[in-house]
C-alpha cells in the first residue's frame, strides 16, 4: 500500500501542485515575518518535520490554486494571447500564426488523410481568421465553429494516440510544465493582492524601525514585484501551451508516417 501511495505522487505532482502552493505559503511567511513575527523554523531541532508539515500543506494549497487558476488565469490568458480559445483550436488557422506554415500544411494534411477533417473543412483552416477577430466575437459565424471543433477533435485523437507511446512521457512532462506556470502565476496573483491589502490595513507607523523601511513600503514593493512575476508567469504560459501544440501534433505526425510505411 505505501509503495502504491509513493507510486502515485511523482515529479510531475510536486510540480504542478507543491511548487505553486509553495509561492502561496512564502507569501504568507513574508506577510508574516514582514508585521514583525518571527518565522517557524523548518532547518535544525523539528526542522525535518516542520519542513514535511510545509509540503504536505503546500501540496493541498497546490490544488485549490490550479482550480482557481483553472477559472481565472487560463480564461485570461487565453483571451489575451488566443482570442478566447486554446491554442490547439487555432493552431490550424492561417490567420493566428501559431505554426509555422510548413508545420500548418502538415498537419493539415495528416488530418486529412486520417479522416479528421473534410477538404471543406480544410479551406476554413485556410481563411486568414485572426486572434483579434475570435476574441471581438468571430465565433457567431457557423464556419468558424466548425472549424475549431473539428480542429480541437484533430487535437485530442493526435494526444490519445501519444498516451501510450514512447513520446508521452515527454507530453506528459509539457503538461505539467503548463500547469506550473498556470498554478504559479495565479499564486502570485493571489500573493501580490494579500500583499496590497497588508499595506493599506496595518499602519506602517507602528513598525517604523531606524534605517529600514516600513510595513508599507515593504508590502507595497513585494505586492509589485509579485504582480510582475505573474504577468512574466502569464507570458511563459502562453508560450509553453503553444510548444505543448507543436509537441503533440509533431509526434503525431511521425507515428502517424510509421504506420503509414508499416502498413505499405
Amino acid at each position: 500500500m505505501a509503495s502504491e501511495t509513493a507510486d502515485k505522487f511523482t515529479y510531475f505532482d510536486f510540480q504542478m501542485y507543491v511548487l505553486p502552493g509553495a509561492i502561496m505559503l512564502t507569501a504568507l511567511f513574508f506577510m508574516w515575518s514582514i508585521a514583525g513575527n518571527d518565522l517557524p523554523g523548518l532547518l535544525g531541532e523539528g526542522g525535518l518535520f516542520a519542513s514535511v508539515i510545509f509540503i504536505l500543506a503546500a501540496f493541498v494549497l497546490g490544488h485549490l490554486v490550479q482550480a482557481l487558476a483553472h477559472m481565472i488565469v487560463e480564461p485570461l490568458v487565453k483571451r489575451a494571447f488566443w482570442g478566447g480559445q486554446f491554442p490547439s483550436q487555432i493552431s490550424l488557422f492561417n490567420g493566428p500564426k501559431l505554426l509555422t506554415n510548413t508545420e500548418r500544411i502538415k498537419y493539415i494534411e495528416l488530418a486529412r488523410s486520417t479522416k479528421a477533417a473534410t477538404n471543406d473543412v480544410a479551406q476554413i483552416w485556410e481563411s486568414s481568421l485572426t486572434v483579434g477577430w475570435f476574441r471581438c466575437g468571430g465565433l457567431d459565424d457557423d464556419r468558424s465553429k466548425k472549424g475549431l471543433e473539428v480542429a480541437q477533435f484533430f487535437f485530442n485523437r493526435a494526444r490519445r494516440a501519444l498516451a501510450d507511446h514512447e513520446a508521452g512521457k515527454r507530453i506528459e512532462s509539457a503538461e505539467a510544465h503548463y500547469q506550473f506556470f498556470r498554478g504559479s502565476s495565479m499564486a502570485l496573483l493571489i500573493s501580490a493582492a494579500m500583499l496590497a491589502c497588508e499595506a493599506m490595513v496595518l499602519p506602517s507607523e507602528q513598525f517604523m524601525r531606524p534605517g529600514i523601511l516600513s510595513i508599507e513600503q515593504r508590502a507595497w514593493i513585494a505586492a509589485i514585484a509579485s504582480l510582475g512575476a505573474a504577468t512574466v508567469f502569464a507570458w511563459r504560459l502562453r508560450g509553453v501551451g503553444q510548444n505543448l501544440v507543436r509537441l503533440i501534433l509533431s509526434n503525431y505526425e511521425v507515428i502517424s508516417s510509421a504506420s503509414d510505411r508499416g502498413g505499405k
